[in-house]
């Protein structure tokens, strides 16, 4: 196969593959991420995301810009054993490594709602290659 038409095949796989992650210390340069997990919208392809993930993760990760749609819970975790959440919802246009730094904004505004912060988890959806629209917003401000 070609590389254009593997790079076409990829685009069209990466529309719904959904990554989330959970981050220790989201705002410092050493990420201390764990609990990464790959799924996908489609029931077919979420049999196959494990593999699209192996084969493109490069080119997802620095070379592809997408639109993403980022969900960020922010754990706060309090002596007397209850815990807080600070939800934020973020669609950027970039790649997925450069992301990050979209967020930071948002994720130092959550940080300023609780004490004690626990960990940062992430839910990231590709959108695709298109413009954002209302409708990314709907369901995160129905909830």
């Amino acid at each position: 196969m070609k590389k254009t038409q593997q790079i076409k095949r990829a685009r069209k796989l990466l529309t719904g593959l959904i990554i989330q992650w959970t981050d220790n210390a989201p705002l410092t340069e050493s990420a201390d991420i764990h609990s990464e997990n790959i799924s996908h919208t489609s029931p077919v392809l979420r049999l196959q995301c494990k593999s699209i993930w192996r084969d493109y993760h490069d080119w997802i990760t620095n070379r592809q810009t997408m639109l993403w749609r980022i969900d960020i819970t922010v754990v706060f975790s309090y002596p007397n054993g209850r815990d807080q959440l600070e939800q934020r919802r973020v669609i950027a246009r970039a790649k997925l490594w450069d992301i990050a730094h979209q967020c930071e904004p948002v994720i130092a505004e959550a940080l300023r709602h609780g004490a004690h912060p626990k960990e940062t988890r992430f839910t990231v959806q590709c959108l695709g290659d298109r413009q954002a629209t209302d409708a990314d917003f709907e369901d995160y401000e129905a909830a």
